[in-house]
């Protein structure tokens, strides 16, 4: 691109380094209330984008309302849709998935009795469950971790056929790090209460169904990304793309009240701003300590910049999207996970079925299907079909073609946050509105709450750039 014909401003309230919808979301909280924003990015076309959201998900979850309330502030709630959780089918080596359509919570049964309870794990675990309800109630909400939870009170079979593969899909990790609260608020407190797993999955089952519920919009999640783009604009915003960040470094400029930040691309370029968001993965963009060590005294203690990396190693996960036949899958369950992590496929999602509004309508006879697994595959177009038609318990999957597929980082990976702390004490940390990371949807957080912190932060940035305290 011709950077002389898509230029930089002199100066700016407030740049947004990457056009991810994290960063979109930054910006359209900030321009809409009167402060002036940059949106700034690499690639240099960003239609592709909406597209490239709707192939990684279909749906998200809104249990505090925070998606509805973005919706109505663009004015498309109207378009807003609800879907109930999938039933989860499980994935077997041999044999067609295993159909967990018993009423339960994250897979855990209301009634370990249940015949669709016993037909998967078998008899002798289905009465191992019931135990459950006789064992000491002294034992009762001690257990940190929801798989030795399930583990203890149900016994390992329904931990590991029906739990687990559900935690697994939902969360990413195995529910030996998943914190009982974190799975299922309120659960320790039924817990306590009821004296039976089962029965205090059963007492916070209807919160749960609001909890997991799944939200989308008709023509897919891409359009909160294309909607942002034109309210964004129509605020006054500008986007310039082409454009590579590599270095985020702290004016000294004596005549600047307050931060002052520049930003340089590439080019020999750069731009001056009072607040800095950086709305994408970020591995090339560098904060030298040492440009910001000088720091003008902005209050009686002498401060310092520094940035605090927190991330967990991430998994990188491939997703493809099929358009296949639909008289092939017919028979099979629309939404089936792993059984375990040795499996290279994590999930087969009928979207055509799941979720028909917030798709193309297919051609007569076909339908889209998302794969998800745990790395790009390097198999030819016949053996991913084949793959896929095992997972699902066929024989084979016919007149398959490939519509998009790419790599995507989805971890509960720590979000990057840059910190202000005193010279003399590392313990007293409080992030600067005015230089921040925002958590990425989806390798981060969960989408409703990228929207939270975009909003906590964009608060804080208004009120320093106002001078209010």
């Amino acid at each position: 691109m011709d950077q002389d014909k898509n230029p930089l401003p002199d100066d700016v309230d407030a740049v947004v380094i990457g056009a991810t919808l994290t960063g979109l979301i930054a910006a359209w909280e900030l321009v809409r209330t009167g402060v002036s924003v940059v949106v700034v990015d690499a690639v240099e076309d960003l239609a592709e984008t909406p597209a490239s959201i709707d192939l990684v998900s279909s749906t998200v979850r809104d249990p505090r309302g925070t998606l509805a309330q973005l919706f109505r502030d663009l004015e498309i709630e109207d378009l807003a849709i609800v879907y109930p959780t999938p039933t989860v089918a499980v994935s077997r080596s041999t044999g067609k998935p295993l159909v967990l359509d018993y009423e339960n919570v994250l897979g855990i049964p209301v009634s370990p009795l249940d015949r669709r309870v016993s037909a998967v794990v078998g008899a002798g675990s289905s009465f191992r469950g019931y135990l459950d309800r006789i064992k000491p109630v002294l034992t009762v909400g001690k257990e940190r971790f929801i798989g030795p939870l399930v583990r203890q009170r149900l016994g390992p079979g329904i931990a590991q056929y029906l739990v687990e593969p559900v935690l697994r899909d939902r969360f990413g990790i195995s529910g030996d790090e998943i914190e009982v609260n974190a799975a299922i608020p309120g659960l320790n407190e039924a817990l306590t209460r009821v004296g039976s797993l089962s029965g205090a999955v059963l007492s916070v089952s209807e919160e749960m169904v609001a909890h997991e519920t799944l939200h989308s919009l008709v023509g897919g999640l891409g359009l909160i990304y294309s909607t942002l783009l034109e309210r964004i604009a129509f605020f006054g915003g500008r986007f310039i793309t082409g454009y590579c960040a590599e270095n985020v470094e702290e004016s000294l400029n004596p005549g600047v009240v307050g931060h002052e930040w520049v930003i340089n691309f590439s080019g020999d370029k750069s731009l001056s701003a009072s607040a800095v968001i950086i709305a994408c993965e970020g591995d090339n963009l560098t904060i030298d300590p040492r440009t910001v060590s000088e720091w003008p005294q902005i209050t009686e203690k002498r401060t310092r910049l520094r940035g605090e990396y927190g991330n967990r190693n991430h998994a990188v996960y491939s997703i493809s999207v099929m358009q296949c036949d639909s008289s092939a899958l017919v028979d099979t369950p629309p939404y089936v996970v792993a059984e375990n992590d040795s499996s290279e496929i994590c999930r087969v999602e009928r979207v055509s079925v799941l979720w028909p509004h917030t798709v193309e309508e297919s051609p007569d006879g076909y339908e889209l299907i998302r794969v998800i697994r745990r790395q790009k595959s390097g198999l030819s177009l016949q053996e991913q079909t084949q793959e896929i038609a095992d997972f699902m318990g066929m024989s084979q999957l016919d007149s398959a073609t490939l519509v998009r597929e790419f790599s995507s980082s989805l971890s509960l990976d720590e979000a990057r946050v840059v910190l202000l702390a005193d010279d003399d004490s590392d313990a007293a940390r409080e992030p600067i509105p005015t230089l921040s990371y925002l958590p990425l949807w989806p390798r981060n957080t969960q989408l409703d709450h990228v929207v939270e912190a975009t909003r906590l932060l964009s608060t804080g940035i208004r009120r320093t750039i106002l001078g209010i305290v």
